[in-house]
């Protein structure tokens, strides 16, 4: 299994860092410094800007672990990003086997959870290991779980294990709290314990889900920032995107690195039909609760582990869909896939009794083998495209060149590359799309005063003051262009504001300090 995960996504290890990679790992002073503390202890560490995003010190300590050991290499951090992916793969064939204690079956889900196409951008994505690490450690509680609950001997050891690794999912991502919905599933669906039973032996990790959610918000979580949706069209696009996730893993035709994902509203056909797809889930999960309770288990799971998408659109405005979401729900789907499978082949064996049972096993093993073969294949060619941060977006734009945030991002894949003439067509080019889209203005403000055009980039950090007058990082660039023109109170007036919004910027307040200790304005308290 472990060959099989490295032949298809081993090239991972030669793949750069990509889009949100930057502020979250590459340009994170909590990250870079090893600031363990911090990474405990404070919401400012979450990424480079320190706010809007969720607080996971599990998460971020390995990308700290990534730079203490390869001093911030690429290599590193896709390295252990590939051993984690294996080691879920490793997790999942151990809690099929406490399932069901079949090997076959168990290769099968854990093959399955490994190699499907919607996997890819889990392993290839740094700053997805939030949804690798949750999973782990989700699959190894549940493990330690199933142990604890069916064997004696240091059953105690193993439930503490249980917890702690439970602890870990959730400080890892937020949403691994549906591991208590896993639980219940399984108390409820395949041991089917009384219901008082079931709440007795969940309620200890229902408690440390809750803990842990209070500690987060104890420290000041973000959680994302309002994207000013309505409720109506919120609801209709979260159905969409929890619909598209699971229908991608049972026709995983076309997935690729970028998926755009637009609002919709009630009226629109996909709600329609992403609806029946809900509605088709829940109606097998329950008639198969009786005759398939593992394919009915995993139905439950699987859909548990995508409900938190239906919050996203109230979250964010940009990349809606992101197949590393489901990641966890994989596991669910996948078990679901194998036992449905199991039947239908049991069925046809029924059928087809005259046969030789040697026969229908070589025609099954050489169908399974060609699937593998071919997920292999499908892995390694969609990996290839996020080696080059430029060529990723180049290839994101020519195929949805509507996309104002494609464009986006190419330009700021060509600024870091130095291309400034590319970056400066693309960004202009975002802009013309989308005048809304966040942060643009500011980033032609950067390839502006790249590219020594002064009196251009002024203009557009004042059109990013103007859109949100609270955009530290356009007021700070503003102050220094004033400055260097000699118009020391305009400069003074976009530092001061800067640091209202953003008191800890140490650089700004030294220069507000300089330029006050000069004697050419006047004092003031920022």
């Amino acid at each position: 299994m472990v060959a099989m995960v490295a032949l298809a996504h081993g090239g991972a290890v030669r793949d750069g860092f990509l889009y949100d990679d930057f502020h979250l790992i590459v340009e994170n002073p909590a990250v870079s410094s090893h600031a363990w503390t911090t990474i405990w202890t404070s919401s400012e560490a979450a990424s480079r800007d320190a706010e809007g995003h969720n607080v996971r010190p599990v998460t971020l300590t390995s990308y700290a672990v990534d730079h203490v050991l390869g001093g911030g290499s690429p290599f590193t951090y896709h390295l252990t990003q590939l051993v984690l992916h294996a080691l879920v793969v490793c997790l999942v064939y151990l809690v099929g086997m406490a399932l069901t204690a079949q090997s076959v079956p168990s290769i099968g889900v854990a093959l399955l959870v490994g190699l499907h196409p919607i996997q890819t951008e889990a392993v290839h994505y740094l700053s997805a290991r939030s949804s690798v690490l949750s999973a782990l450690g989700m699959l190894a509680a549940f493990w330690m779980y199933l142990r604890a609950r069916h064997t004696q001997p240091r059953r105690w050891v193993r439930s503490a294990l249980a917890l702690a690794a439970f602890a870990g999912a959730v400080l890892s991502k937020e949403t691994a709290i549906v591991g208590v919905v896993w639980l219940a599933a399984y108390e409820l669906v395949i041991a089917k314990a009384p219901a008082t039973e079931a709440a007795s032996r969940i309620a200890p990790y229902a408690a440390v889900g809750a803990a842990v959610w209070v500690w987060r918000w104890l420290i000041g979580d973000g959680g994302g920032h309002d994207a000013h949706v309505s409720i109506a069209t919120g609801a209709a696009t979260g159905l969409v995107v929890l619909g598209r996730h699971v229908t991608a893993w049972f026709v995983p035709i076309g997935i690729g690195p970028v998926t755009p994902q637009p609002w919709v509203g009630w009226n629109d056909p996909a709600v329609a039909g992403m609806v029946l797809v809900v509605v088709v889930a829940v109606a097998l999960a329950a008639v198969g609760a009786r005759r398939l309770p593992l394919a009915s288990f995993g139905v439950v799971c699987g859909m548990s582990a995508l409900a938190p998408v239906l919050a996203l659109p109230f979250l964010t405005d940009v990349a809606l869909f992101q197949p590393h979401r489901g990641y966890a729900a994989a596991v669910g789907f996948a078990l679901a896939t194998v036992e449905a499978v199991r039947a239908l082949g049991a069925a046809a064996a029924r059928r087809a009794a005259p046969l030789r049972p040697a026969n229908l096993a070589i025609a099954g093993w050489i169908v399974v083998l060609g699937l593998v073969l071919g997920a292999v294949w499908a892995d390694a060619s969609q990996g290839r495209a996020w080696r080059d941060e430029v060529g990723f977006w180049s290839e994101a734009v020519q195929g949805h060149p509507r996309e104002a945030a494609y464009h986006h991002s190419l330009g700021a894949a060509s600024l870091r590359a130095g291309g400034l003439a590319r970056a400066l067509e693309a960004f202009t080019t975002a802009a013309q799309l989308d005048q809304a889209l966040p942060r643009v203005h500011y980033n032609l403000g950067l390839v502006y005063t790249a590219m020594g055009r002064a009196d251009d980039a002024l203009a557009e950090y004042e059109r990013a003051r103007e859109r949100d007058p609270e955009d530290f990082k356009s007021l700070a660039n503003l102050g220094f262009l004033y400055e260097k023109k000699g118009e020391t109170a305009r400069a003074l007036d976009a530092y001061r504001a800067a640091l209202r919004v953003s008191p800890g910027l140490r650089a700004v307040r030294e220069r507000v300090d300089r330029l006050e200790r000069s004697g050419t304005v006047s004092p003031s308290r920022a």
